[in-house]
């Protein structure tokens, strides 16, 4: 198992609000101890799934079409650090 995530450096919990906190740090820490990683807890919210399921699909939104293949620099949303999804991104690097 530890093959499996040797290239972890830690277990994030995002806190959205829209949960029990308690039980989740508690399991997140169980499993950050299992596999000798950093636990990190960051603020976020459900606003992507929101978009997601609305039909929203704006800057926050990477769509490809079938067999296109998703780069790196998809993910770099133009360097700019103002997007929502390149802001949590950033926090749990």
């Amino acid at each position: 198992m530890k093959l499996m995530f040797d290239s972890y450096t830690k277990v994030t919990v995002i806190d959205t609000g829209c949960y029990e906190l308690q039980p989740v740090e508690e399991y997140a820490e169980k499993c950050a101890d299992l596999l000798g990683l950093e636990l990190c807890k960051v603020p976020g919210s459900n606003e992507i799934m929101r978009k997601l399921i609305s039909g929203e699909w704006d800057e926050d939104i990477i769509v490809k079409e079938p067999g296109e293949p998703v780069r790196d620099e998809d993910f770099d949303f133009g360097g700019e650090t103002g997007s929502q999804s390149d802001q949590l991104w950033r926090k749990t690097l």
